[in-house]
């Protein structure tokens, strides 16, 4: 990791624990809270595609660059109505 303004990765954590508000520039565009549902899975899309049709095909099922598969709701409704009910 190359940092610029901070000699050691040390001196950045000391810095950010010291300056908290510093991070509120990475999140400037305002908090948005969500409720998540995930399956994961390796790679087995069979699986979780099954899965997603147990559950009336609400949400998707996503390859990740890791060899997994993950099947995710997002949808507010969908998870109060299909995944909690």
């Amino acid at each position: 990791m190359k940092l610029t303004k901070f000699d050691t990765l040390e001196s950045l954590i000391e810095f950010l624990k010291t300056n908290p508000s510093w991070i509120s520039g990475f999140v400037d565009g305002g908090l948005q809270p969500q409720a998540e549902f995930n399956i994961v899975q390796n790679n087995v899309d069979t699986i979780t595609s099954t899965i997603k049709e147990l559950f009336g095909n609400k949400g998707g099922v996503y390859s990740r660059p890791n060899s997994m598969s993950v099947y995710t709701v997002r949808n507010t409704k969908d998870l109060r109505e299909v995944i909690i009910s």
